[in-house]
This record gives C-alpha cells, sequence and structure tokens, in this order.
C-alpha cells in the first residue's frame, strides 16, 4: 500500500481502478502545488505509483493506450508531470534492455509511442533517451543522420580549438616581458610586482620559463646596475640554482666556439655578481665551463714545453 492506494488494481485494471488511480493522483499532487515533483523529497508515493503503473503496462497487464489516458488526466495539476513521466520512463529502458524477454522490450516501446507528445513532448524525450532507443520505438526516424549532427555539434561545442597565431602571440610576450625589465624611469623596479606580471605574462601567453630565464639574464647584461634588482628577481623565479647555472654555462659555452666572438665582459660580469649573490654556487657552474681541466693541463704543459724550446733557441 502507498499512498492510500491498492497496487493490486493494475493488474485488475478496469472503470474503477482507474477512478481510484486518477484520485489518489489528484489528491497528492493536490498537496505538491508548491514543490518540484522532480527535486522534492515527499513527492516519493507519487513516483512509486507511477513508476508501478508504467511498469504493469510494461509487463501486459495494462494497455499503453489506457495508461495514456489515465495521466492526460493528471497533466493539468502539475507542470512538472511530464518531466516526472519521462524520467520513469529511462529508467524502464535500462530495465526493459537487461531483460531477456523480446516481448518486454516490444511492450516498452509501445508505451513510449503512446506517451509521445500526448504526455511527454518529443524533445524532452530526445533529451532524456538514448538515440538508439529512440530509433527503435520509431520516435526518431533517420537515426544515422541524427547521431551524425548530434557529433558534429558536441565537437564544435566542445572540442573545436579556436584559431590563433601562437608564434605572434608568444612574441608579443615576450615583447611585454622585456619592457617590465627594462623600465625607463630612474628607480629600481619593485621585485614582487615584477615577478607578479612575469608569472602572469607566462601564464597568458604560453611563455617557455626557460626562455624566461634567459630573457632576464639578458636584460641583467644590459643593466648591471641593477644588479640588486635582478638577482632579488632570480631568487624568486627559481627554487633551484640548478638551471641558472646551465642557463650561464650554455652562454660561456657559445662563445667558446670557433667562429664565435670574443666572450663579453658584461657575461663575466652577471656571473660574479650571481656567485656573490648565492644565486647560484662556483661548484654547479664549473663543471659546465669550457675547456675541461684535462685539457687546460695538456694545454699547461703544451705552454711550458713552447717556452722550454724558445729559451733553448734563444740560448743556442
Amino acid at each position: 500500500m502507498a499512498s492510500g492506494i491498492n497496487l493490486d488494481i493494475f493488474k485488475i485494471w478496469g472503470d474503477k481502478e482507474r477512478s481510484e488511480f486518477i484520485a489518489v493522483c489528484q489528491s497528492a499532487l493536490q498537496k505538491l502545488q508548491n514543490s518540484s515533483l522532480v527535486f522534492g523529497s515527499e513527492n516519493s508515493d507519487l513516483n512509486y505509483i507511477l513508476y508501478e503503473m508504467c511498469s504493469q503496462c510494461m509487463l501486459g497487464n495494462i494497455p499503453a493506450e489506457s495508461v495514456v489516458s489515465a495521466l492526460s488526466e493528471l497533466l493539468h495539476l502539475h507542470n512538472e508531470i511530464p518531466s516526472l513521466i519521462a524520467d520513469i520512463l529511462v529508467v524502464l529502458d535500462t530495465e526493459s534492455q537487461s531483460s531477456e524477454s523480446h516481448g518486454l522490450r516490444e511492450r516498452y516501446f509501445n508505451l513510449l509511442r503512446y506517451c509521445n507528445n500526448k504526455i511527454v513532448p518529443e524533445f524532452i524525450l530526445k533529451e532524456r533517451l538514448e538515440f538508439d532507443t529512440l530509433g527503435d520505438a520509431g520516435i526518431m526516424k533517420l537515426l544515422r543522420n541524427t547521431q551524425t549532427k548530434f557529433i558534429k555539434t558536441k565537437t564544435r561545442l566542445f572540442y573545436k580549438q579556436q584559431k590563433f597565431n601562437l608564434y605572434r602571440e608568444e612574441m608579443e610576450g615576450y615583447a611585454k616581458l622585456m619592457t617590465e625589465l627594462a623600465p625607463q624611469t630612474g628607480e629600481e623596479p619593485n621585485v614582487e610586482y615584477t615577478l607578479e606580471v612575469m608569472q602572469s605574462l607566462i601564464g597568458c601567453f604560453n611563455l617557455d620559463p626557460n626562455r624566461v630565464l634567459d630573457v632576464i639574464l639578458e636584460s641583467f647584461e644590459y643593466k648591471p646596475n641593477l644588479s640588486y634588482f635582478f638577482t632579488q628577481l632570480l631568487h624568486s623565479y627559481f627554487s633551484t640554482s640548478e638551471t641558472t647555472s646551465q642557463v650561464i654555462g650554455f652562454k660561456f659555452s657559445f662563445y667558446q666556439q670557433g667562429d664565435s666572438k670574443e666572450t663579453p665582459l658584461s657575461l663575466y660580469r652577471i656571473t660574479a655578481f650571481l656567485l656573490k649573490s648565492g644565486v647560484m654556487s662556483l661548484g654547479q657552474l664549473y663543471g659546465l665551463l669550457r675547456p675541461d681541466d684535462s685539457k687546460i693541463v695538456e694545454e699547461h704543459k703544451q705552454e711550458l714545453t713552447n717556452a722550454q724550446l724558445y729559451v733553448k733557441q734563444l740560448n743556442s
């Protein structure tokens, strides 16, 4: 027994049972006028009655046309009746699919066709039920076309990337970064503010953090008078000094190549500032410098040999 109705009436359905069902549902709906049938917590009995009726129809105990006729009497009592019935049809869809009875599935399709646009608007059914179910029931005529259109629409809405010029956006980000690191005023920039701007630029323009470090060091070379600002900025930018030493080591290695220019004095100067301020240690940098110790020893020996030969030539 639920909400004062005997559920056995669904097994002996007739005019008397139909009237009893409608009366009980009308009484329950009048109490729920200001409540939601879909999200409310006081409508469990009503949900159960409606579910049981539709379930008995699927079992073959009540004709689908009788179910629709009774439900149509309730539509004017609450505007959420169609949504509630749609939820019940979704549950029955799952139950009928898991059943081995072929007749159960066919009776469900029959109920679904009767409810379509009479109890539940077609757009709600398309919103809640699977396309395959709607196609098998004959509600959705062009199933394959609809599925293709749905996939294309979903792809366009959720997966398609916006077109933009990554290279141009990245270059703009580095330009803004260099502007922040090369202030035109005589005052020394604020470290915390500059760090915040840098982080925003990295996120906004998808800048490479290692290239950002290289830009900082290049700016430091051209602005050695701002040594305190740059050393504090580097302390805050990287929690470890290993990356900074690697970039500096790469710069020195670049100038050691045969066709490169002489190592600029500015690079030696900022390296001294970085070592003195503790941004990096000599031990981290030493292994990255060229030439290697073994080659230095060899060159030293060669220099001594050349010097000795030179002295002999002078004395001969």
